[in-house]
């Protein structure tokens, strides 16, 4: 977790003034337990599912789970908002768009997943490809309407959404190694 991501989730629950600690090895975080429980609350009857991956926005905090499921918190006021269910598998990689308008996830079986509209709407479309399928997708980012795609073999992909539909992703490079990282 990087420490900007985990500054912002501190923050969103209201525990900013708890983060004591900080440098590229270690957090060291007083009254852990009060943030899992406020984040863990949707999990409660089950043990098996845990989460894998988040993102964080002005409006939002999205986790994706071992399940397939998106858990939705808003960040004013704080509360668990929506579960957004997925078949595709364990969620490896989840990014808001900017202008929030927009959730996409990676999932551990390499299908990459776009939900237009779902913080806004309750009935919710997928639009999923299978460009990475078998690969580990280790970084996915938003610029604009573009989500590019980056995975463990070193390819990267561009998905451009034009207003009504989702275009096949387009490979616009390929590394001989993974890529880990991408920054817009």
């Amino acid at each position: 977790i990087s420490n900007c991501h985990l500054k912002s989730v501190l923050c969103f629950f209201g525990f900013s003034h708890l983060l004591i600690k900080m440098n590229s090895k270690y957090v060291l975080v007083e009254h852990i337990s009060d943030i899992n429980t406020i984040i863990k609350q949707p999990l409660q009857s089950t043990h098996r599912i845990k989460f894998t991956a988040f993102d964080v926005s002005k409006s939002y905090v999205v986790f994706g789970a071992s399940s397939g499921g998106l858990y939705v918190f808003n960040r004013h006021p704080h509360q668990f908002l929506k579960l957004i269910p997925s078949k595709e598998g364990a969620i490896v990689q989840v990014c808001i768009s900017h202008d929030e308008k927009h959730l996409s996830l990676a999932t551990s079986k390499g299908a990459v997943v776009i939900i237009p509209n779902c913080f806004y709407e309750n009935c919710i479309q997928y639009h999923t490809h299978h460009e990475h399928r078998g690969n580990i997708v280790t970084a996915i980012k938003w610029n604009g309407d573009e989500l590019y795609c980056g995975d463990n073999l070193g390819k990267i992909t561009v998905i451009t959404l034009p207003s009504l539909l989702v275009s096949a992703p387009i490979i616009i490079l390929r590394f001989d190694n993974a890529m880990n990282l991408m920054n817009s």
